[in-house]
């Protein structure tokens, strides 16, 4: 267990800014192995503490169901001098983690490593200065060597084979094993994925900037994927009528401008490539706002 920063004396101060995101920290509650609590406890427990309830913003039971704590938007009470830029999960125990914790640790962090990809993985004896060992192992080797992992079994996945008309020669393979073999190489020798994730910050707060519009309300991304919302009143956030066709306006405004995106009932999505660069993502965001701009006019805002 952790201790709290100073209590918040206004909501403002406890917000905790997605952009300001840089670390996920993984703690253990610190309890047997054998005892089966959840966040319902820690949260009686941090309530104790005199601190405004559970500090973590996420829980791991012994069974691997994961359970909410703060919400994201919100700093937790979980690692002193480092709780306004950083979220937190607690994995329930002291030394014997399960397997079905571990995954659901991992299944947790890919999410908030694409949603947060300028933030990095440690644990909490990593997090600042400290003469606690929490969580009793080194966070971000396991989470290094998880994902090497993963990456490893990725790649020995089966080919379908698609349009093949006939057979190949002796010791050669199949034109889609081969390719698919290439494509690997490509993005193990160029380190693809590794840039894409470095791209992925600066990508979603060029995006950000389209929240200006007046039409839109919302943008998401993950990754090197984003989606821009649309809604009639971002106050209210009332839509508009399906009849009025406001993604695939922009989507066509877009195309004028020579920008190819995906339209749905009430979004458009951008997915540029893994090898985009700084000066593309610009080039891209800047014509999304133009056209949306030029609909935005056009339907009188």
């Amino acid at each position: 267990m952790s201790q709290s920063d100073t209590a918040q004396t206004s909501p403002l101060e406890g917000y905790l800014s997605p952009d300001r995101i840089e670390m996920l920290v993984v703690h253990c509650s610190d309890t047997p192995d054998d005892q089966p609590i959840g966040a319902k406890e820690i949260q009686e427990m941090h309530l104790g503490f005199g601190w405004d309830g559970i500090g973590y913003h996420q829980v791991i039971r012994r069974d691997g169901t994961r359970e909410a704590g703060r919400p994201e938007y919100w700093q937790g009470a979980h690692v002193k001098g480092v709780n306004d830029r950083s979220l937190s999960v607690c994995l329930i125990g002291r030394n014997e983690f399960t397997d079905a914790q571990m995954n659901s640790l991992a299944s947790l962090l890919f999410d908030w490593t694409a949603r947060y990809p300028d933030a990095r993985v440690l644990g909490h004896r990593d997090a600042t200065e400290t003469h606690k060992t929490c969580p009793n192992f080194d966070a971000a080797q396991w989470w290094e060597a998880y994902q090497a992992q993963k990456s490893a079994d990725g790649a020995r996945v089966a080919v379908p084979v698609l349009g093949i008309t006939a057979e190949p020669g002796p010791g050669r393979p199949l034109e889609t094993e081969a390719l698919f073999g290439e494509n690997l190489d490509i993005l193990e020798r160029e380190d693809l994925i590794r840039e894409a994730r470095r791209k992925a910050g600066p990508f979603r707060r060029a995006l950000r900037r389209l929240e200006r519009h007046p039409i839109v309300g919302e943008v998401r991304t993950a990754g090197l994927m984003g989606a821009v919302e649309f809604v009639r009143d971002p106050e209210t956030r009332a839509p508009f009528a399906d009849a009025e066709k406001v993604p695939w306006r922009v989507r066509q405004a877009a195309l004028d401008r020579g920008l190819i995106l995906r339209a749905g009932l009430s979004f458009v999505v951008t997915c540029p490539p893994l090898i985009v660069t700084a000066a593309e993502i610009e080039e891209i965001v800047d014509r999304l706002d133009g056209a949306i701009s030029d609909v935005a006019a056009e339907l009188g805002f």
